[in-house]
């Protein structure tokens, strides 16, 4: 996979702050304030920065201001720059984020996921969430089943997934699909083709299952799919996430502090230019399906859907 799709998709950085203590608020500032003009999606404009921060709007001029504010007002200036600053990120669309408090980032749990072979012929597949490494494990759950004589078929259960890392997602659908253009991606200046790039590996039959709280890669990988004819999709119509956050790490070991920013940096799309998000993925078949996968699988057989 090209370089710009790595840090598209979910680059972490671990960015340092300059070692005098004294300046390192300020320094991370102006690196966010930076970090945020230069990759969010959208432009950030001067009513942006002045909602939350007074003029003239060069970083440093920020900084200093509100610092002399916070003197004003006898509150720590850092506590209330840096939450001035959360509160500008946050303003900037419904997912980008700026988490400076060690409570916030610590609710940042993994989910496992659940990897079932029922019957001996369907294999079950819940993607709770999409980690670094869910494409290698979807990979090793799938070849141990091919070699039952009885598998058959596979069913993708997205309902309730959060998403998570984007490029498994990818890897996912490279492995699925053979075509040349997966999807696209709209950064800030450019839209990009997203190839495949992967051997079709997966090839048996699939049925994907979707609810309305289906988002962000969980939604890529169903829309794609079904996009494509690959697998039909049942359900709810899903969430609406069709943007991807990029995350930066700040970590100080001297004063053991770790802060996280995201900031939404590309769109999504279609190869025929339409997008999900906000509109959700239209499932093949709507259909109320209960919470038990052993339920699922019977009500799908019933339905003849598998």
């Amino acid at each position: 996979m090209f370089v710009w799709m790595v840090a598209c998709f979910m680059a972490c950085q671990a960015l340092h702050a300059a070692p005098e203590v004294l300046d390192a608020t300020e320094h991370e500032f102006c690196q966010i304030i930076e970090i945020v003009q230069k990759n969010h999606l959208n432009p950030v404009t001067e009513d942006d920065l002045g909602n939350f921060f007074p003029e003239p709007f060069d970083c440093k001029s920020m900084y200093q201001n509100l610092k002399l504010i916070a003197e004003g007002k006898k509150v720590d200036p850092e506590h209330f720059i840096l939450k001035r600053l959360s509160w500008f990120v946050s303003s900037l669309d419904p997912y980008s984020q700026y988490l400076w408090q060690k409570e916030e980032i610590s609710k940042i749990q993994r989910k496992e996921n659940q990897y079932e072979l029922i019957r001996n012929k369907i294999g079950y597949v819940k993607l709770k969430q999409f980690h670094a490494d869910t494409f290698e494990e979807f990979l090793k759950h799938y070849e141990t089943w091919k070699k039952e004589k009885t598998f058959r078929s596979l069913v993708l259960d997205l309902r309730k997934s959060e998403g998570g890392h984007l490029l498994p997602a990818v890897n996912l659908l490279e492995a699925m699909l053979d075509v040349e253009q997966l999807f696209l991606v709209k950064t800030k200046d450019a839209l990009h083709v997203v190839p495949d790039e992967r051997l079709k590996v997966v090839n048996c039959p699939m049925l994907i299952l979707v609810d309305e709280n289906t988002k962000s890669a969980a939604e890529l990988l169903a829309a794609v799919l079904q996009f494509h004819g690959r697998a039909k999709v049942i359900g709810q119509k899903t969430f609406g996430k069709g943007t991807t956050q990029t995350v930066w790490n700040f970590d100080y070991p001297w004063n053991d502090s770790s802060r996280m920013l995201l900031v939404t940096t590309s769109l999504n799309v279609l190869p025929n230019g339409r997008t999900y998000h906000e509109h959700g993925v239209l499932p093949d078949i709507t259909l109320d399906l209960p919470k038990d996968i052993h339920a699922v699988i019977q009500k799908l057989i019933q339905l003849n859907f598998i």
